[in-house]
């Protein structure tokens, strides 16, 4: 199937009709913009932006309207000899924003750079409701305005006409330039404006065949001659047709002339292009262009260091020299005028440039931030740093932490390996005067020199030595604390804390286990040394806080001296008693001293008959309070205790016929009589008393009103 060439609006060229179409407002169309389509045919879409991959763009040429259809116009574009080395499969129309009004394709129109122009017409028809601008790049940027229905220079008349025409550089022919031309039929005219029609000339051709004997013409005589196209001939007797003078026309504009020169060689014989050649004078200077822009191949250089902005997508802010060059997409490179450093980026099609890749070498070497490296001189990690060797730091500070208000850090003053701290919002700075951690590098004694809190089971192969530096006054001891210091408070009504415990096992034999402690019964405090054997003994030793001491076993001193002055010695007793006969009889002692035992001092406990009137016999008792008393309890409640019917009686009534007859009262009725009536009928009613057990005294009572 044949391929179509048209051309559309884009959605964006609706969009900008429709607003005209509403403000009145025109749009302006400005450039001409070619593409390759990136190396295949395209077809017009509604939705493009841009073309598939633009080559080149101007401003336009040239306008016309359409002769065949008044709502169409016709724009031009001239290739100019030094842009080529690429094939247009697509063009469109740009307005004054660079917005995409237009798209079109076309058949392949291969462009070399060879010194060829080529001529692009454009031709689009465009809505009845809009109004369109075209900026034309000829006539000092003039500005054609195209109404509606481009009816408008027809209806201004000729003048209007060839001042649209001259705008457009179309202007009337003279003996001196080219253009438009009006025909005459006329044989007697003397104008020079005007152009003889084949009528004329036949008029004239036939006045003169009536006049003029015809003879061939030579290059001697005028005559008749004959015509040929030929472009080989060699003939002096033929004339050359127009279509001759176009092929030797054509041949030529596609000959060098052979006054020009390459680099100063001239063309009149075989010359041979180096290198110097092709870079000698051919560098192309760089003004405010962006360098996006420049896909061109070829030499570029900027002179000027103010031109070379990151705006401009420079790589640095330096002149230099750029070099371009064509591959599947565009590749620049670019060189930086006073030193060695490079820069190399690459655009793909229509795709977006890479970033700028900075060229490393001996002189221009990357930083460690280049690479990812650490900086020996200093550096800030954002992870985590790991290494399979040492760390090692020849400072006495090192391995600080810095994290809040607070500095840590270590310290090895060469006698002791500290851990140090810094002052509050001075994380960065010198240790304070805490010292929570010292080492002898000497001995490997740890100290601290700060309170140490251990929240969990510290254990110690060998003694633990506390120094003490308190006050030793006696008066002062709870002023201060003791090398081995606890304090509690608890509100518990029963707890044992302890403070030393020891497991003792011999083996194969008997477990003990030792506990010291404080005990908390009530509001009561006691010191305790309790010991439980595994065989199920348990010995318990206590101190109260009133000084008593209970020993469940015997008490014995390594020394009776204590006791000598309690007790008096066998020379003391017998010089300070009488003899046997002199003593009470058994019957006299039980008389007068009460039986050995352990008794509270006179006056500090109640005699019998004062504790029998004080208190109830030993019971179980229910709390004064929690109970009623015997008269609360039965003026509360009742004294029943069962119910039961006593026996049945029975009674008649004595009260007239039609009287009323009942049971007594607290009764309850168990049958009716019809017997024993002096009339002749027998009535009467049987009844029970209902009778109640009263617990206090054990009787039935008969319940009554």
């Amino acid at each position: 199937m044949a391929e179509k060439y048209y051309s559309i609006l884009t959605n964006r060229g609706k969009e900008l009709e429709t607003q005209s179409s509403a403000t009145g407002k025109p749009v302006i169309i400005k450039d001409f913009v070619v593409g390759d389509g990136n190396g295949q045919s395209v077809k017009p879409a509604p939705a493009q932006t841009k073309l598939v991959r633009e080559v080149y763009r101007s401003a336009i040429s040239a306008l016309q309207i359409s002769p065949d259809q008044a709502n169409q116009f016709i724009a031009q574009l001239v290739l100019p000899v030094n842009v080529g080395g690429f094939v247009v499969r697509e063009v469109g129309l740009l307005t004054d924003a660079g917005e995409l009004y237009s798209v079109a394709n076309c058949a392949a129109i291969e462009k070399p750079e060879n010194g060829v122009s080529v001529n692009l017409q454009y031709r689009l028809a465009v809505s009845e409701t809009a109004a369109v601008e075209l900026k034309v790049a000829t006539g000092d940027g003039l500005f054609l305005r195209l109404d509606r229905n481009l009816g408008e220079i027809a209806e201004n008349g000729p003048s209007a006409q060839k001042s649209a025409r001259e705008a457009i550089d179309v202007v009337d022919a003279t003996t001196l330039r080219k253009g438009l031309v009006q025909l005459s039929n006329a044989t007697d005219s003397k104008s020079e404006g005007l152009a003889a029609t084949p009528k004329a000339v036949k008029d004239a051709y036939d006045l003169a065949k009536g006049k003029y004997t015809a003879q061939n013409a030579t290059t001697a005589q005028k005559g008749i001659v004959q015509l040929s196209s030929a472009t080989d001939s060699d003939s002096e007797s033929l004339a050359a047709t127009p279509k001759a003078v176009k092929a030797a026309n054509d041949n030529a504009n596609g000959r060098v002339p052979s006054g020009r020169k390459i680099n100063g060689h001239a063309l009149t014989d075989d010359t041979s292009v180096t290198s110097q050649d092709i870079f000698n004078d051919q560098a192309i200077g760089l003004s405010t262009e962006d360098l996006d822009t420049l896909k061109t191949p070829g030499i570029y250089f900027q002179p000027i260091n103010a031109n070379t902005s990151a705006a401009r997508h420079y790589p640095e802010n330096n002149a230099g020299t750029l070099l371009v060059y064509k591959n599947a997409g565009v590749t620049q490179v670019y060189l930086v005028y006073n030193s060695s450093r490079a820069y190399t980026r690459s655009q793909y099609s229509t795709g977006a440039w890479t970033a700028w890749a900075k060229r490393y070498d001996s002189v221009n070497k990357p930083s460690p931030a280049d690479i990812g490296a650490v900086n020996k001189s200093g550096d800030t990690m954002s992870g985590v740093l790991k290494a399979d060797a040492e760390i090692q730091s020849t400072i006495a500070n090192n391995f600080r932490i810095a994290y809040g208000d607070y500095g840590s850090f270590w310290r090895n003053d060469g006698s002791n390996l500290y851990l140090m701290l810094t002052n509050k919002g001075d994380s960065y700075g010198a240790y304070n005067a805490l010292r929570p951690l010292r080492v002898s590098l000497e001995t490997g004694a740890l100290q601290s020199e700060t309170p140490l809190t251990v929240g969990n089971t510290v254990y110690a192969s060998k003694e633990i030595t506390a120094g003490y530096s308190g006050a030793f006054a006696w008066v002062e001891q709870y002023k201060t604390k003791a090398p081995f210091f606890n304090s509690y408070s608890t509100t518990g009504e029963s707890e044992y804390h302890p403070v030393i415990k020891q497991q003792a096992t011999i083996a194969s034999k008997n477990s003990w286990a030792f506990s010291f402690g404080s005990l908390v019964a009530g509001t009561e405090l006691s010191w305790h040394l309790h010991m439980k054997g595994s065989g199920g003994s348990e010995v318990n030793f206590k101190w109260d806080t009133n000084g008593n001491f209970n020993a469940p076993g015997q008490v014995n001193p390594g020394s009776y001296a204590n006791f000598d002055n309690r007790y008096y010695t066998k020379a003391q007793s017998d010089a300070g008693y009488m003899p046997k006969t002199g003593a009470y009889t058994k019957a006299e002692s039980d008389g007068r001293f009460q039986p050995k035992g352990s008794y509270t001092p006179a006056g500090q406990a109640y005699t019998k008959s004062e504790s029998d009137g004080r208190f109830q016999p030993k019971g179980s008792y229910t709390p004064a309070g929690e109970a009623y008393t015997k008269a609360q309890s039965d003026a509360r409640y009742g004294v029943v205790n069962g119910l039961r019917r006593g026996g049945q009686q029975v009674r008649n009534p004595t009260d007239a016929w039609f009287g009323n007859w009942e049971s007594p009262a607290g009764c309850v009725l168990t049958g009716v009589n019809m017997e024993n009536r002096s009339d002749g009928r027998k009535l009467g009613v049987y009844y029970r008393q209902l009778q109640y057990l009263n617990k206090q005294t054990n009787a039935w009572v008969n319940v009554g009103d």
